[in-house]
């Protein structure tokens, strides 16, 4: 395994951590490490990921505003590119994370004897928190 597979692997595993897929990561991954702004096109070539798929999670991707979608003014694609600042892109994914827990929260509320599911949402929030603010 080469350095950029080695990478893309950790992109890999850290959307996973966070419920994203293994499709996203690479696609994170790809577009972190080019650092330019890339079209489908070139996302599926360098991920070997179907069309498809790549909108699928370019979709999921910037609904969760991990990644953004960018004009050139010399055609009419449309690009992706992401935040260069690896920092700020884990901090955009662990709050988007917190703000699903703060979901889950409310949903918990309604079950009734989930003391010990409510306890763990509750530490997880606070985890998340504790990172947010560093």
């Amino acid at each position: 395994m080469n350095e950029i597979e080695k990478m893309l692997r950790v992109f890999e595993l850290f959307t996973t951590a966070l419920g994203g897929s293994t499709k996203d990561g690479k696609i994170l991954g790809v577009l972190w490490i080019r650092g330019e702004p890339m079209s489908v096109y070139d996302i599926s070539d360098a991920t070997h990921l179907s069309l498809t798929a790549c909108r699928s999670a370019l979709e999921r991707l910037e609904r969760h505003y991990i990644i953004k979608r960018v004009k050139e003014r010399s055609d009419r694609k449309v690009y992706y590119t992401c935040e260069k600042d690896l920092t700020k892109t884990i901090k955009q994914m662990l709050a988007r994370l917190y703000e699903d827990l703060t979901v889950a929260e409310g949903i918990v509320e309604g079950f009734d004897g989930g003391e010990e599911l409510k306890k763990e949402v509750e530490q997880a929030r606070r985890y998340l928190e504790g990172l947010l603010a560093e």
